[in-house]
């Protein structure tokens, strides 16, 4: 990762806010000294306020600016945000790259909002979500363009709204599973 601690927030957000979520990964999960699992590796349990020892010979070990993936994964890999102010209304719009699965509890205001889903480019992506009680959602599934994919939700056919990247429905609160295949 070229850029420093600090700027990788910026760096992963823009990445992600691009399409560009297979890169975005690369560098979550990078092994060399300019990543997170590097950090864990040395014996942080914290984020540094550099990469390492070699670009800042006197950081420390406390630094939340370096936390980027915190927010990160939620935001962006997971795709939860809020369109309306108190998460009344949220968008649900995950970007895995080649990431095969995942799952995530997402606190709210409102209640908790609950992510899973699984990836995979042959078959299908299928998505669960568990959305608070008097809130709605605006979901996304990861979409190449090819074709008019079978989208279901709660078992039944629909279509979505093809959006760049995405195809986009309108869910209510309650517990909805979704596959795009």
């Amino acid at each position: 990762m070229a850029c420093s601690v600090y700027g990788a927030q910026h760096l992963l957000d823009a990445l992600y806010r691009c399409g560009e979520a297979d890169y975005a990964l690369t560098l979550l999960t990078a092994t060399h000294n300019r990543g997170w699992y590097h950090m864990i590796e040395s014996g942080s349990t914290m984020t540094w306020e550099a990469w390492d020892w070699t670009y800042k010979n006197n950081l420390d070990w406390n630094h939340a600016w370096g936390a980027a993936p915190a927010n990160i994964i939620v935001r962006r890999l997971i795709g939860v945000r809020p369109l309306e102010p108190g998460f009344s209304k949220i968008l649900i719009q995950p970007q895995p790259g080649s990431l095969r699965q995942a799952s995530c509890k997402v606190p709210t205001i409102r209640g908790p909002v609950f992510v899973s889903f699984e990836n995979d480019p042959e078959k299908a992506f299928v998505l669960k979500i568990e959305i608070p009680v008097n809130t709605t959602a605006r979901v996304g599934l990861p979409y190449n363009g090819d074709g008019q994919p079978d989208i279901i939700l709660d078992g039944k056919k629909c279509a979505g709204q093809p959006e760049g990247k995405f195809l986009f429905i309108d869910v209510n609160d309650g517990t909805h599973v979704r596959t795009l295949g």
